[in-house]
């Protein structure tokens, strides 16, 4: 039934490599990023961590939450919604504290 089809989809959407962003993962700003948001993750270098994950079926996208680190503040960011992606996966570096 409209059930199966449902989920179908839905493993389609969690069989993308691009939909591999999980609740915990540390990302900072992408190349899309949109000057509409600013500084508001407190700037190119800064560094949030993913608290949400919401995928859309009906475009087959994922909108990550991410709360930044610097500034405290909380959004959604495209991690391929509509092929955009505004975020990118941060590196742990030897400088960074968690």
């Amino acid at each position: 039934g409209a059930d199966e089809i449902a989920f179908y989809k839905r493993g389609q959407v969690f069989g993308d490599p691009y939909s591999r962003i999980k609740v915990g993962d540390r990302v900072q700003r992408g190349v899309t990023w949109k000057s509409q948001w600013g500084d508001e993750d407190g700037g190119h270098e800064a560094k949030g961590t993913v608290v949400c994950v919401q995928y859309v079926l009906q475009v087959v996208g994922t909108l990550a939450k991410v709360r930044w680190e610097k500034t405290g503040h909380t959004n959604f960011y495209s991690w391929g919604f509509k092929d955009v992606f505004d975020l990118k996966k941060a590196h742990a570096g030897a400088q960074e504290e968690f």
